[in-house]
């Protein structure tokens, strides 16, 4: 985080969990928090914190349904793209 200079960062979606064994999640914290201070433009530094989430092993169908509906919808919305699908379609 020392080497975090004031640029024009794009938007950045990160993720931590609260419950993580790997990688403490204050670090999580204090990178965005040091991210958000050095972005010049307006772009967002998000942070988004799983709650009784750790590495990621085991997942439920539904939780791994959250988090990819989380990660597509920042990905659909900062590149700028419809979300475009055929319900006819089976």
């Amino acid at each position: 985080m020392h080497n975090i200079v004031q640029a024009d960062y794009p938007a950045m979606l990160l993720l931590t969990g609260d419950k993580d064994d790997r990688v403490f999640p204050a670090h999580s914290y204090k990178f965005a928090a040091a991210m958000q201070a050095q972005q010049k433009r307006t772009k967002p530094v998000l942070l988004r914190i799983n709650r009784d989430f750790g590495g990621g092993v085991n997942l439920s169908t539904e939780r791994k349904i959250e988090l990819g509906a989380d990660r597509m919808s920042f990905l659909f919305f900062h590149l700028k793209q419809p979300v475009v699908y055929d319900l006819d379609k089976s």
